[in-house]
């Protein structure tokens, strides 16, 4: 059942204050990890994008010539 009475103002900002630190461990560790993965996330990225253009200029010659 609901609770009529609101909750201490403490109360509110110690779970604020817990939510707060969650996050902050949370972008620490996904800071940390992207730190170990980045050089192989941006050379995937350059390969889809080389893959991409490749596709489109087939295509587009393809297209062009037929």
């Amino acid at each position: 059942m609901a609770d009529d009475k609101p909750k201490p103002l403490m109360t509110r900002l110690f779970h604020s204050c817990l939510l707060l630190l969650g996050a902050v461990i949370a972008l620490w560790l996904a800071v940390s990890l992207l730190e170990r993965f980045w050089g192989w996330l941006v050379l995937a990225a350059v390969i889809a994008l080389l893959v991409a253009c490749i596709i489109y200029g087939l295509r587009w010659w393809r297209d062009r010539h037929w």
